[in-house]
């Protein structure tokens, strides 16, 4: 990725070139019955690896865009706040000036400020309000497999598997290495029915 490149940008391109291979996808089962089935079969391969490499790049920024995710909330809700501290402003400027303490004309000009400051805060909470919405759903692509066509198996990205493949290993190696339950001793006992001595 060059420099001059948005990352929004790359990851909307990305989740483009997802939406269009899994477009693929299905129609290409529409046609799965009038195919000869080496041909479908070499298609939907070539369909299948470009998406697992969208859905491998995906992966491998989800930390990123958990961060951006996070960086995006906090300040959508710190304007959240400078909104409500700019709306108090204003009702302590209006109560002010119905008990006689500001004259109308200050009461105007904190209540315009005010006015002002709040609109414009609420124009960039609502822009950075959809930046991480966009974010927040691009996210939920990078951890999440694609759903398959009916009837195929699930897609699962290269890491995904790894991690699964590490997942089971382990699993077997605990269940390899899980004690037996011991089977209570036999004691002998001797001629003529007695137990034996402790001697």
């Amino acid at each position: 990725m060059s420099e001059s490149q948005n990352p929004m940008d790359v990851l909307n391109a990305l989740m483009e070139e997802r939406s269009r291979y899994e477009q693929w996808l299905a129609q290409l089962e529409a046609r799965k019955g009038t195919t000869p089935p080496h041909v479908f079969d070499r298609v939907r391969g070539d369909y299948t690896d470009r998406l697992n490499a969208v859905l491998d790049q995906l992966a491998g920024r989800a930390t990123e865009l958990q961060e951006t995710a996070g960086t995006l909330a906090e300040r959508v809700a710190s304007l959240y706040a400078d909104e409500t501290a700019l709306r108090d402003e204003r009702a302590e400027a209006e109560l002010r000036a119905a008990v006689g303490e500001f004259t109308l004309d200050r009461a105007r000009e904190v209540m315009q400020r005010c006015d002002e400051a709040i609109a414009s805060l609420g124009s960039e909470r609502a822009t950075v309000g959809a930046e991480l919405g966009r974010v927040q759903e691009i996210l939920a692509v990078a951890v999440r497999p694609v759903t398959p066509p009916a009837g195929e198996a699930p897609i699962v990205s290269i890491e995904s598997s790894r991690r699964r493949l590490s997942s089971r290993q382990l699993h077997a190696r605990a269940s390899s290495i899980r004690p037996r339950a011991r089977s209570p001793r036999r004691q002998s006992r001797a001629p003529g029915g007695s137990a034996p001595s402790r001697f």
